[in-house]
């Protein structure tokens, strides 16, 4: 039988095999339809296709065109578009001007595939290695250049198609999110070897290497499976024996509704939005026992919060008639201390101290009010907000935000307070021992064009979409923030560690965040993310963001808890079992109620993260083997051509 025969051949199984793909992902999650798309991948990097002397002999620029639209990487291209044109169909739902990002999206990502091939073929080539060996390495090179390419983009993973079967997705512990893809990959190459061995080979022989192909994929996946088991009895063990001991738990209420969004939002729509999740908190509140802490989404309470980064009472003190606190800076003092306002003159001056007395007096009144909401609630809030923060210029910047509101106790606490303590800046250090205090973590990854525009102060200001696209640009944070939360009646404290949105996709921040915790001796107890899902229909979309709040808790095996708008707000515990989770599509109050359990975590030895480590060096070796492939072919072909040309070039002496 003639080996791999068709022009379109390569489209066809490349086609068959996004299908599976597709099928695998929700909606219709035919999860283990997963294992089949890279069993058909295996069968394209096997595939050899020699050019023919004519067809290297083409010339014309529509014949070369049509030779490269034709060729067989165009084709698995083509194949994977349509594959990312149905997957990330959710970018078009927020405005139709997003249709045009998302087939853009498409473009780019369908790369991946045919790479993924090429770097296969070379490792083979090159290392005479196994496809079933090279292909999860080069699978890894290719998540791990996707996930930091352009921002990053780790939606729709191998994993993500297995994200609830926990026993097999253990493995993300010591070898990230990366090594649950490679093992499939594994998997699927070597019952792909075993397949087109047995097809394209006859007698016995044939039959025995396809059976050790196939024995060898079922070794893989109960060594897997084994792994998985006793990392799940582990964690299992280590939170009976916490609850048994009596250790002390957080009762978490995360909100969820599902008014769906569309921009531009209609005017109204979220103060409409911020009073339900209002009254949703309400509603926790009243139930029994209560809660110790609130959760509201991303961006579901309306309005800033207003901040500064520096505490500014003592300058404010200098030229306000009101005072707050006691000290009062000499114009040596505020020169020494506050250059940037010193520096200022005139009205420059002048619209600084406005600003700075607005954001004191707004501050002030504005928290105290954030108070009285928690004393009646009983519970500690965590807000999605968005933040002001004024410098000492009196200029605000404004942030995506996760702020926490302590409890303090009953209304008449709140009016006792002193102004001066309304006021403490900044709230987004890297941790504070003080859990009654306000703190603020504002989003540090912003998501390109939803967020930040790149080189938007280089388009000319009289530009119309300058100025409405600057509309929506945010600043970065400055680092990480951990919050302190106490259980009401209780001296114990559980850190939080805050993301927020999209950030909770992206492993290599959220592990580089923990270590910072970690080193400033405040390890997290639970990692906490919210997001505003509101923009995609309650579709695909909702099921891939809660993929990864799935692997970040068995990454760093912590509990993730997510309170999301139009999506799913839930709990995962350390072993990454979704403990509790919203209804698609409803708007209620999703209990959790969390005992701290840090176990061993395989994976981390001091400085160096396994699975960080092996990703980068799969990534190197795969695109180090890619390019000297590369550079050989192109010798090899300069040299062909250099004796083709000498071989027609008359010697001397000829007649």
């Amino acid at each position: 039988m003639k080996r791999f025969t068709g022009r379109f051949f390569p489209f066809w199984i490349a086609l068959a095999s996004s299908i599976l793909f597709c099928v695998a992902l929700p909606p219709l999650h035919w999860k283990y339809a997963i294992f089949l798309a890279p069993l058909l991948w295996s069968v394209l990097a096997s595939r050899r296709v020699e050019r023919s002397e004519s067809d290297a002999k083409k010339r014309g620029v529509l014949r070369r065109l049509g030779r490269a639209v034709s060729g067989e990487y165009s084709q698995i291209w083509f194949a994977s578009f349509l594959f990312w044109l149905f997957t990330v169909v959710w970018v078009s739902d927020p405005q139709t001007i997003t249709t045009v990002g998302g087939v853009v999206m498409s473009g780019y990502l369908a790369f991946y595939l045919p790479l993924y091939i090429g770097l296969c073929r070379a490792m083979n080539r090159m290392l005479r290695a196994p496809i079933w060996l090279a292909s999860p390495i080069c699978w890894v090179a290719i998540e791990w250049v996707r996930n930091r390419m352009l921002g990053g983009f780790s939606f729709a993973g191998l994993s993500h198609a297995l994200y609830d079967v926990p026993m097999f997705i253990q493995i993300a512990e010591p070898l990230g999110e990366y090594g649950v893809g490679a093992a499939i990959v594994l998997i699927g190459a070597l019952l792909g070897e075993a397949f087109t061995r047995r097809l394209n080979a006859d007698g016995k022989g044939a039959e025995r290497r396809a059976v050790r192909y196939v024995s060898l994929a079922a070794i893989v996946l109960l060594c897997v499976l084994i792994y998985g088991s006793s990392r799940l009895s582990y964690f299992d063990g280590l939170e009976s024996d916490a609850r048994d001991a009596g250790f002390p738990s957080l009762k978490i209420a995360l909100l969820q509704d599902s008014t769906q969004y569309r921009f531009p939002p209609p005017k109204g729509l979220n103060k409409e939005v911020s009073d339900k999740y209002r009254a949703l908190a309400f509603r926790a509140a009243r139930e029994e026992g209560g809660y110790d802490l609130i959760v509201w989404p991303e961006g579901c309470y309306s309005g800033y919060f207003f901040d500064a980064d520096d505490d500014y009472n003592a300058l404010i003190n200098s030229f306000d008639t009101i005072k707050v606190g006691s000290e009062t800076l000499d114009a040596s003092q505020i020169a020494e201390k506050y250059p940037k306002y010193a520096a200022l003159e005139g009205a420059a001056r002048l619209d600084a101290q406005d600003g700075l007395i607005f954001v004191r007096d707004k501050m002030i009144s504005q928290r105290r009010g954030m108070l009285k909401m928690t004393a009646k609630l009983g519970a500690t809030a965590l807000l999605g907000t968005a933040s002001a923060v004024f410098d000492q210029a009196g200029v605000p910047t404004t942030h995506n935000a996760a702020v926490i509101v302590p409890y303090v106790g009953d209304e008449t606490l709140v009016d006792q307070i002193d102004p001066a303590e309304l006021t403490q800046a900044p709230t987004s250090s890297l941790v504070n021992e003080d859990s009654l205090a306000f703190r603020r973590y504002d989003k540090i990854h912003l998501v390109l064009f939803g967020e930040y525009i790149p080189f938007l102060k280089y388009l000319p200001d009289s530009w119309e979409i300058k100025a409405v696209c600057a509309e929506n640009v945010l600043g970065r944070g400055r680092g990480p923030s951990a919050f302190r939360v106490s259980p009401r009646e209780s001296a114990a404290r559980f850190i939080l560690a805050p993301n927020i949105c999209f950030e909770s996709s992206i492993p290599h921040m959220i592990k580089a965040q923990i270590q910072e915790y970690k080193a400033a001796d405040a390890d997290p107890d639970v990692l906490v993310n919210v997001s505003h899902d509101g923009w995609f229909r309650c579709g695909k979309e909702t099921d891939m963001h809660l993929a990864t709040h799935v692997y970040r808790a068995i990454e760093n095996r912590r509990s993730v808890i997510s309170a999301t708008h139009g999506g799913f707000s839930a709990w995962i515990d350390p072993a990454g079992r979704i403990r509790a989770k919203g209804t698609r599509g409803a708007s209620e109050v999703v209990g959790v109620d969390l005992v701290s359990v840090k176990g061993e975590r395989h994976g981390r030895y001091g400085n160096v993260d396994l699975a960080e480590t092996w990703s980068l060096c799969c990534a190197c070796l795969a695109f180090f083997i890619w390019i000297v492939a590369l550079s050989y072919d192109s010798a090899k072909k300069r040299i062909d051509r250099k004796r083709r040309e000498d071989s027609l070039t008359p010697k001397q002496g000829d007649a």
